[in-house]
């Protein structure tokens, strides 16, 4: 039984040789006795201003009020949860839109999701209503793409109001 981990284009993903605990139908395929798992992610957002000012931190003079901001996604609306609990379950958990401070660069971040990282999104929007008056929409593109030349990885794409970005964790300045 193997273990590998690898990256892809903004996640990781786990592979599982089941050699021997299921048998392949066809002995030509090289997939056909691994288990791959694709890891759950969020979409992470800080804010700031040109200044560099975290408008996050509610101690910052222009900072945005927390208690104004939603996210609207797939037709159903949430506010931001300051308070949430974690778990160190495996699989993805959709808490909606939380807060969180990263003390590896001393900022707020906004974490929307977590989404299945297996799951196919087709560039599905995500809007986040600031509550003054302003929005952004990020959107997200997920596919599997099936490991037939001997690897296995995803396609996947996020955008900030239609500009792709080069990853998850993206910066937001207003």
């Amino acid at each position: 039984f193997a273990v590998v981990s690898c990256e892809s284009n903004g996640g990781k993903e786990n592979i599982e040789d089941n050699t021997g605990d299921n048998p392949s139908e066809d002995p030509d395929d090289p997939w056909a006795d691994w288990i791959v798992e694709y890891y759950p992610f969020p979409i992470i957002v800080s804010v700031c201003d040109a200044e560099g000012n975290d408008l996050l931190d509610s101690a910052s003079p222009s900072a945005i009020n927390l208690g104004g901001i939603k996210m609207l996604y797939n037709g159903e609306e949430y506010t931001l949860n300051e308070e949430h609990s974690s778990t160190r379950a495996y699989e993805a958990y959709f808490y909606g839109i939380k807060i969180e401070y990263d003390t590896t660069n001393e900022k707020y971040e906004l974490w929307i999701g977590e989404f299945n990282g297996d799951e196919f999104f087709d560039n599905i929007d995500i809007t986040i209503d600031w509550g003054d008056g302003r929005s952004d929409i990020l959107t997200l593109y997920n596919k599997i793409v099936a490991p037939y030349d001997g690897e296995a990885h995803i396609d996947r794409r996020f955008y900030l109001n239609g500009e792709q970005v080069e990853n998850n964790v993206l910066e937001i300045v207003r």
